[in-house]
């Protein structure tokens, strides 16, 4: 009787683990689309230069505009620091998981929650954020584009999704690191 319950609930425990991971081609699309924006951006982040990320967003939305510029600014800033020799300049990109909690896809819409799971005690950048992420996306000639997302670090990182950063001057975002760095002492 017991190894027949046991039996059992191996056997719907596979069925159920099974049926999580099985996303239909128009989810699994999205869900490649999602990972494929943020691996660019980080890849960006790591290498120094700046990656065009706009074919993955809708840029009529003050908060995509606005992930756009600090991608650009966040470059500008870790580049100078290395360039200038200020600091250690970390281009590891760690591993990130992504854990899907829902997927809506509407017609030419699309909502979708997930979380992403880190390394413990590594460097993430803030766009990469722990917990929770909803995206918002529409279909635009045939291709997805995110209008919304929303997450942990994005008063860290874009600061703002109603105001429009200013645009970049790139001497200015120098000047700031070398302040930092640079010490009537050192």
């Amino acid at each position: 009787m017991k190894t027949r319950l046991i039996l059992i609930i191996i056997i719907i425990s596979n069925l159920y683990l099974t049926g999580c991971n099985e996303y239909s081609k128009e989810e699994k699309d999205l869900l490649d689309f999602i990972e494929n924006f943020l691996n660019i951006q980080y890849e960006a982040y790591v290498r120094l230069e700046y990656i065009d990320i706009e074919s993955f967003l809708d840029m009529s939305t003050i908060q995509n505009k606005n992930k756009v510029t600090a991608l650009k600014k966040i470059i500008i800033q870790r580049k100078h620091v290395e360039d200038m020799k200020y600091a250690l300049v970390n281009k590891h990109k760690y591993p990130f998981e992504i854990i899907v909690h829902d997927i809506n896809i509407n017609g030419e819409y699309a909502s979708l929650k997930i979380d992403l799971e880190l390394e413990k005690n590594k460097d993430y950048p803030k766009f990469i954020s722990k917990g929770l992420n909803r995206f918002i996306l529409k279909i635009v000639d045939n291709t997805w584009e995110i209008v919304y997302h929303d997450y942990e670090g994005l008063t860290l990182f874009e600061t703002s999704n109603n105001t429009l950063l200013p645009d970049i001057d790139e001497e200015r975002i120098r000047r700031v690191i070398d302040n930092e760095y640079v010490t009537p002492f050192s």
